[in-house]
């Protein structure tokens, strides 16, 4: 099994086989690019699998968040002023 790396940039997002011969260069050109590493590493045995565990692990943190989100606005106080 493989082990990949995921790198982001705004929405988009790549990945690199840790193993490969080029991993290093292939890191600093990103970088360089302004991808910063996400803190995720994938096991898998393709880089297609990868992806795929990846957008699902996305997925379900974009529902979690904006469900968070969602929440966290029907619980937000609010203060009246009231005339006396």
């Amino acid at each position: 099994m493989k082990t990949f790396h995921f790198y982001t940039k705004n929405e988009a997002y790549t990945l690199i086989d840790v193993n490969s011969e080029t991993f290093s260069e292939e890191e600093k050109q990103l970088f360089e690019q302004g991808f910063e590493l996400d803190i995720k590493s994938i096991h898998a045995e393709t880089s297609k699998e990868a992806v795929e565990k990846y957008e699902q692990e996305n997925e379900f943190n974009c529902q979690a968040t904006t469900t968070l989100a969602m929440i966290e606005a029907l619980t937000i106080p609010v203060i009246l002023s009231v005339d006396d």
